[in-house]
């Protein structure tokens, strides 16, 4: 296996590395539930450092991997300067192919639904995506 903290140039190995830092990154995400990553900030902290290790991805390395997950749909920068990412442990089309199954299994199609019957009404209390970061639904 290669190096985690090193992207590397061949590119059928760059993108089994991509694949492992996006499954280590929505895993982080899920379990700090966390919808925004501060490209500086977090750079110094896990999942993008291995203090024991003495290993970090360097910031611009960051920024790649980043790029990766937006052109598969897990977010978007917020800025130009790519310092800020929006993002979710699941790719948009997915949170959009739940909502959709939702609202299917639910019988919603052609009522109107506000923002707050989505994201916190009482009819999905038991779904993943209810009380989803707000910024997030709206991108979806």
């Amino acid at each position: 296996m290669p190096p985690f903290f090193t992207l590397q140039v061949i590119e059928k190995t760059r993108q089994t590395q991509f694949e492992m830092w996006i499954d280590l990154i929505a895993v982080w995400l899920k379990q700090e539930k966390k919808t925004v990553i501060y490209v500086n900030k977090d750079s110094g902290s896990f999942p993008f450092s291995n203090k024991k290790m003495n290993r970090a991805l360097k910031v611009q390395d960051i920024r790649t991997v980043l790029d990766h997950m937006a052109s598969l749909k897990y977010g978007s920068w917020n800025d130009d300067e790519k310092t800020i990412f929006g993002v979710s442990w699941k790719s948009m089309d997915e949170w959009a192919n739940m909502i959709y199954q939702w609202a299917v299994d639910e019988g919603q199609i052609g009522k109107i639904l506000t923002f707050f019957d989505i994201h916190s009404g009482d009819a999905t209390k038991m779904t993943e995506f209810h009380g989803l970061d707000s910024g997030l639904i709206l991108k979806i």
